[in-house]
């Protein structure tokens, strides 16, 4: 009972802190306290140390011993280099989308779509992100290729990252939301170099 408490905590503290971090409440560099959340929460040190052993193996926080965790902090430089391999990698995507995959999910990547826009009426900018993560994955699954959703995969936590960068105000933010569903429509009419079009202003924002 007492680990599946711990591991209830865990995954609690987890979510919470990876929310503050893709909202950007806690900004690039910021340091993390343990003791802050411990006593925010009334808790151990254990479950937010485990918390914060996630959120450092999926990148975006680093670990140091006998110092404060760190909220992964990145430079403009960085921010394009990984904008513009994140944009190649939709690119080829959408040169080898596969037809019947994209049919099989554009109720799923309808719904995410969706899901997304009443997530930023809410104000829910944490899972605005996650949710344009998640419609862009599944976008890069339906061209069929392992090698490219794996690769997409491990550099997820970079692409979040640039979102320190970037941070659009909410008015752009808006904007940015809206092109999903242009970029689903212009790939259901089969005009593929208006979605890369449309994928390279949503991808690079101001950093191409």
């Amino acid at each position: 009972m007492r680990s599946e408490l711990h591991n209830s905590l865990a995954e609690q503290i987890y979510f919470l802190l990876k929310d503050k971090i893709l909202s950007g409440e806690l900004k690039s560099g910021m340091p993390i306290s343990e003791e802050a959340i411990a006593s925010q929460f009334g808790v151990s040190r254990t479950p937010i140390r485990e918390a914060l052993r996630r959120l450092a193996e999926y990148g975006l926080v680093t670990l140091k011993p006998h110092s404060n965790a760190r909220v992964c902090s990145i430079d403009e430089k960085q921010a394009r280099d990984i904008v513009l391999v994140r944009y190649n990698l939709e690119s080829m995507a959408i040169d080898n989308l596969k037809d019947d995959l994209f049919k099989a999910d554009f109720l799923k990547l309808s719904k995410i779509v969706a899901d997304c826009n009443i997530a930023q009426a809410n104000g829910e900018r944490g899972k605005v992100l996650e949710l344009d993560s998640l419609f862009h994955s599944t976008l890069i699954g339906c061209s069929d290729n392992s090698a490219l959703s794996r690769i997409y995969e491990l550099m997820d936590s970079q692409f979040q990252l640039v979102r320190f960068v970037q941070c659009p105000k909410e008015e752009h933010l808006n904007h940015y939301i809206a092109q999903h569903n242009l970029i689903l429509q212009s790939i259901l009419v089969g005009n593929f170099d208006e979605c890369k079009k449309i994928l390279r202003e949503h991808i690079t924002h101001d950093l191409d």
